[in-house]
């Protein structure tokens, strides 16, 4: 998200210094930079499903096994989160 962030000039602030960001935070200002391009705005809100558990690493841990099928379903997201910014900025995408 960060460097999501920063590719597409976001403007959030968070820090470089190790702490992490606000996933929520993070999700809610891009999607409000986004309002304006409907593909990435729809990639942001997939990512919603997944921001409460597999994208914070607070909520599960090494020993615990996470669902191969909601892995694969945040790297979908994450994919078309990649596809919708690229398209937006006219740079072509080999997924």
């Amino acid at each position: 998200m960060q460097i999501f962030c920063r590719n597409l000039g976001v403007k959030l602030a968070y820090f470089d210094d190790g702490k992490r960001p606000d996933l929520n935070a993070l999700l809610t200002a891009a999607k409000h930079d986004s309002a304006s391009h409907a593909a990435r705005l729809e990639a942001l809100k997939g990512l919603e499903a997944h921001n409460r558990y597999l994208l914070n690493p607070l909520s599960h841990n090494a020993l615990t096994p996470l669902p191969a099928a909601d892995v694969e379903a945040v790297i979908h997201a994450v994919e078309a989160l990649l596809r919708a910014s690229s398209n937006a900025r006219g740079v072509p995408t080999n997924r």
